[in-house]
């Protein structure tokens, strides 16, 4: 017994020990370090907390004490000016509201000096001096380029004043001409600095299609690039052309957009910016026929053909003889056509899966609808794009006769039959128009006689039976 006793040695067993403390010492310290960081953590938290109310607190007296002041007429305008500015800067105020607010101040004469509005023996405005506008700009910019959308909802649904009107009929020749005007390119103003000032990734709003469908418009209003926006500057100053260019050249799908459309009308009498317009008829081009494999392009290009199309339309009704020279060159010949490829495309689309009510082939098509039933009424167009829409025209009736559609309408014949009911009105209308003449017109009335030939239950599922018995009648009547 006492032999086995000796022959134990104590070091293992004291090494297990040590080791064992040790295991309990890191533990401990781990556990300990652990409790700490989350005693911290909770600290933090609580600190962010309580900051979070306060500030939410102090925004409230903010809000409480200074928007009376702020919608006060009784008040100096440009103290309601400086309370307004407080909110913002503080953020006890959300974008909408903002907005709302700025609006009231621009309506109640922020910009306006107290001198009168004068007009010269030679008919040239004399505006009044904006004493109010810089530091109320530079508060407003703080929020920018976030809240571009709400500016757009703004003056698009809000206070569609704030954007001068499209019908000269619209615009009253009053002072309240001058203080509206004076509204519209203070914001227009403000948009041109929000741009100049942000990288085009910051924009990357004004890439999307979808935001650009509903907003070109207005931002082509809002823009305003046609007219200066400092009372120095005169239709003639370099940055009228400068900045269009600048814009023409951004990467930014709706920046790009908005550059190009005002070169291609800028001056419209000068024959020295062709080349210019050429350019700029190239880029837009490039925008109306995207890849189809690209829902967001599609969208773009549908919201450009719309935006062209009220332009064109707009400009050519004014009774202005420079607004109907710029109807021209929104007619433009290589535009045109490529809105007539962008349709002929859709003819392709009859073996598609289940198409969407939202699908974009079809929002570009009825978009190119529109431009294309104002432009084939300009001669030099119809010409241009009637031998194309009857190649096309053909073509769809020779593979109407080889594969006849199915019965569903759930099947990508709904784009086809968008795009040839586009293609078949445009070439009804051109064929009865006395602008086509020569072999333009013998290709549309073989196309046409070929389509309206098909078999009836081929027109009917292409919804176009009635359309064809209608013009077969008066082709008969014609002689034809």
């Amino acid at each position: 017994m006492r032999q086995r006793n000796e022959g134990i040695s104590p070091e293992p067993f004291r090494a297990k020990v040590y080791l064992l403390v040790l295991d309990k010492l890191v533990l401990g310290a781990i556990i300990a370090i652990a409790f700490l960081i989350y005693d911290q953590w909770k600290t933090a938290d609580q600190r962010r907390y309580e900051d979070t109310v306060s500030l939410a607190f102090k925004r409230a007296e903010y809000l409480k004490e200074l928007t009376p002041v702020v919608v006060d007429r009784e008040k100096d305008i440009v103290v309601r000016a400086q309370a307004l500015v407080a909110l913002i800067q503080t953020r006890s105020i959300d974008n909408r509201s903002t907005f709302m607010l700025c609006d009231r101040l621009l309506q109640d004469g922020l910009l306006l000096s107290d001198r009168p509005f004068i007009t010269v023996p030679t008919g040239e405005r004399l505006y009044p001096r904006w004493h109010g506008s810089s530091f109320f700009s530079a508060a407003l910019l703080t929020t920018m380029p976030d809240a571009l959308p709400d500016l757009l909802e703004h003056v698009v649904f809000v206070s569609p004043q704030a954007l001068m009107p499209d019908d000269p009929d619209e615009i009253p020749d009053t002072r309240e001409l001058v203080g509206r005007e004076e509204v519209a390119l203070f914001w227009t103003g403000l948009f041109r600095e929000t741009v100049r000032r942000h990288s085009d990734a910051d924009l990357k709003l004004l890439n999307d299609g979808r935001f650009l469908n509903r907003y070109l418009d207005p931002l082509h209003r809002l823009a305003n690039l046609g007219h200066p926006v400092s009372p120095a500057l005169t239709s003639e100053d370099a940055s009228r052309t400068g900045l269009p260019l600048a814009w023409s050249t951004r990467s930014v799908a709706g920046i790009r957009i908005l550059g190009n459309l005002e070169l291609l009308v800028l001056d419209p009498h000068s024959t020295m910016r062709n080349e210019q317009r050429s350019r700029a008829a190239s880029a837009l081009c490039a925008f109306i026929n995207p890849a189809p494999s690209d829902p967001s392009s599609l969208e773009t290009a549908a919201a450009l053909l719309d935006l062209l199309w009220h332009l064109g339309s707009r400009s050519e009704k004014s009774g202005f003889y420079d607004d109907q020279v710029r109807a021209r060159w929104y007619a433009e010949p290589r535009i045109a056509e490529a809105a007539t490829r962008a349709v002929i495309r859709g003819l392709g689309a009859t073996n598609m899966a289940t198409i969407v009510d939202d699908d974009p082939v079809v929002g570009q098509c009825r978009a190119a609808k529109y431009y294309l039933d104002w432009v084939i009424t300009h001669d030099h167009v119809a010409e241009r794009i009637a031998p194309l829409m009857a190649s096309a025209l053909s073509d769809f009736t020779s593979r109407l006769r080889r594969e006849p559609p199915e019965d569903s309408n759930r099947s990508g014949w709904k784009r086809s039959r968008e795009a040839a009911s586009i293609i078949v009105v445009s070439l009804v209308d051109i064929d009865n128009s006395k602008g086509a003449t020569g072999s333009p017109e013998d290709s549309v009335a073989a196309a046409l006689q070929g389509f309206f030939s098909l078999p009836e239950e081929s027109l009917k599922v292409i919804g176009m039976h009635d359309f064809a018995s209608f013009h077969r009648s008066r082709w008969r009547e014609k002689g034809k």
